[in-house]
């Protein structure tokens, strides 16, 4: 850990100050019984206010790890050592495990950097990150169990709207951070939320389609078919895809685009699909094409290449995605890349904050933005051109 504080970072300056101190506890640079550098000192050293030092010295005071002597100073606490308890977060994960027999491809990819980064946010910190399946409860009594399991942790990071019920049951026992793609209920004086862009995103690819001179704009979307078994998030997940093409639609219409419901494709998953696909582009081609399942990327391009056509040079190509499930697509894809390592890290951050400052943490909400990624698959920015004909792939 760099021994330099980040005036610009997510992590309040006392408590970026608490986790270098205790790293040279770490160290054996202070012992237990020693006294700790006096407030000026380390606020020179830090280039810091005092204020900022003694409010570091305030939260390692409330943890015990210090202690304030009269007339004398700050010392080390005794009885402080290396196997003080840790800070434990729990991930409340809803699915088995992040595996692609069980996950979608890109939400598979999104929940491995999600993962990634909480892990990265507790790096130089004596915090750790569980990861720990917790099924829907199907009764109150399970859903107790649930609540007792958690109460073992000191602070819980739930994803999305699955497992709300326990959420909301462990609201104000425990530290909650809600990572989400949209705006959820929740409870604004008790609960952290860290949200990706969600439908603004949306706007930002109608935004660019516009800005590169796109006027004829279609979608893909690959709705589930209903399972054979109860699935309560069935309709969650194709509501959520359902609500981008509404938006991405009235978005496109309000800035004069033409987004003509023949446009809008629907493809389902059926041994078939590639030649939907092309008789599709075939037919009625629209000049740019929002991917609304990322990882059907790869069979756009499929069914185009089979026709002879090039996204980027026929028609253009964009998605909102973590970039992992196309990655090594040519031409590369041009993509919004939800930030999903960077939510996990703030996720994480979050959470020990308000374990460390305790009353006097005040719930954060927190939007990160994506991140445009220029690929080939779509015209550079540029001043508005004539759409490029396919007519000659029609039959």
């Amino acid at each position: 850990m760099s021994e330099i504080l980040d005036k610009n970072g997510s992590m309040p300056l006392p408590v970026q100050l608490r986790n270098l101190i205790l790293k040279r506890l770490e160290e054996g640079r202070y012992k237990p019984g020693e006294k700790l550098d006096s407030i000026r000192h380390l606020a020179e050293e830090f280039k810091v206010s005092t204020r900022v030092v003694i409010q570091a010295i305030d939260i390692m005071e409330s943890e015990q790890m210090v202690a304030r002597v009269p007339a004398k100073g700050v010392f080390i606490a005794e009885n402080w050592s290396l196997d003080s308890p840790v800070i434990k977060l729990v991930f409340v994960f809803p699915e088995q495990s992040i595996s692609l027999d069980i996950l979608a491809p890109e939400v598979w990819a999104m929940d491995t950097e999600l993962y990634r980064g909480l892990l990265a946010g507790v790096i130089g910190t004596r915090a750790q990150v569980y990861m720990e399946h917790f099924p829907e409860a199907t009764s109150e009594l399970q859903l107790r169990q649930q609540v007792k399991r958690l109460e073992e942790y000191d602070a819980a990071i739930f994803p999305g709207v699955q497992s709300t019920p326990l959420r909301r049951a462990v609201v104000g026992k425990m530290p909650v951070i809600l990572i989400t793609p949209s705006n959820l209920e929740y409870d604004r004086n008790k609960e952290s939320v860290i949200e990706s862009a969600g439908i603004d995103n949306v706007r930002r690819v109608v935004q660019y389609a516009y800005d590169c001179g796109y006027r004829t704009l279609g979608a893909l979307t690959f709705p589930e078919t209903k399972p054979d078994s109860p699935d309560k998030f069935f309709d969650q997940r194709n509501g959520f895809f359902q609500e981008r093409i509404d938006a991405y639609r009235k978005m496109a219409v309000g800035m004069g685009l033409n987004v003509a419901e023949e446009f809008l494709w629907e493809v389902a998953e059926t041994p078939d699909k590639t030649e939907i696909l092309k008789e599709l582009l075939r037919n009625k081609c629209p000049e740019f094409i929002f991917c609304n399942h990322a990882e059907k990327a790869i069979e756009l391009y499929e069914a185009a290449f089979d026709l002879g056509l090039v996204p980027g040079r026929d028609f253009g190509v964009m998605c909102i995605a973590s970039g992992l499930t196309f990655r090594g697509l040519f031409p590369a894809c041009t993509y919004f890349r939800v930030p999903a390592f960077e939510i996990g890290r703030y996720a994480a951050q979050t959470a020990i904050e308000a374990i460390t400052l305790r009353d006097k943490f005040t719930p954060i909400h927190k939007v990160v933005p994506s991140i445009l990624i220029q690929g080939k698959s779509t015209c550079q920015l540029r001043p508005v051109r004539k759409a490029r004909s396919i007519a000659r792939v029609k039959k």
